[in-house]
């Protein structure tokens, strides 16, 4: 008796869970973008505003308005969940970014007779950006004084070249517009294994969008500690 009572329990939870997983998906795509936005506001009420700066809070606020829209530009309630989970990130981190898999075109990393090698490209749309390249290992271009860091525009070429022995080096690049920092990359380079050449790798390239038609608040410090971050993880 005890069995078919717990047989019919658990017939009756699993009926249950089914119409309720059944009403979920019959729930309206409006409805489910406004629970959605709701979710974002609850997200940002949780949070101790005294922790953050008056920028760092304007920040947080246009993150969670930016994620609010991309609620609503939502095509399906797959779309909603993401945005939800993204700005909720955003949120976390204090900024919202966007890889870009094609920023950075690396070519010639391989020897050349007569053409240089080695070339880093940053393919950034904005004409009037202006982009800051930093390595720890090696220099730009061929000469004996050659520097360890540069400024270039988009599309410009340059090249690393190692000035003494060198089995690792990290090229850290800053994109800016006026005095706000709008991206971000990183590039790998290594040795080949009992080799004068070298091979590069682009360990991230990301941007740091408008939201609401202004720039992000991005300081230094956090890019400097996105880039440390990842460097150590590649060490």
């Amino acid at each position: 008796m005890t069995k078919r009572i717990m047989a019919i329990f658990f017939v009756t939870l699993l009926l249950f869970g089914i119409f309720w997983i059944s009403g979920c998906n019959n729930e309206s795509l409006d409805d489910y973008q406004k629970k959605g936005k709701e979710a974002i506001d609850v997200y940002v009420s949780n949070i101790d505003q005294s922790n953050y700066s008056t920028e760092e809070w304007d920040n947080i606020l246009s993150i969670a308005t930016y994620g609010k829209q991309s609620i609503e530009s939502a095509t399906n309630k797959t779309e909603v969940d993401m945005e939800i989970q993204k700005t909720e990130e955003a949120i976390d981190l204090g900024y919202y970014e966007v890889e870009i898999n094609d920023m950075i075109e690396l070519h010639t990393w391989h020897f050349t007779s007569g053409v240089p090698n080695n070339a880093i490209v940053v393919k950034y749309a904005a004409h009037n950006a202006i982009i800051e390249c930093v390595v720890d290992n090696g220099q730009f271009g061929f000469s004996a004084d050659a520097p360890k860091s540069l400024t270039v525009e988009p599309e410009e070429v340059f090249y690393w070249q190692p000035n003494e022995k060198v089995e690792k080096a990290f090229v850290n690049i800053r994109i800016k517009i006026d005095e706000n920092i709008v991206g971000y990359a990183i590039v790998k380079i290594e040795q080949k294994s009992q080799s004068v050449e070298y091979m590069a790798s682009v360990l991230r390239s990301a941007v740091f969008p408008k939201i609401n038609g202004n720039f992000q608040n991005i300081t230094t410090l956090q890019v400097d500690n996105i880039i440390n971050e990842i460097t150590e993880e590649n060490l």
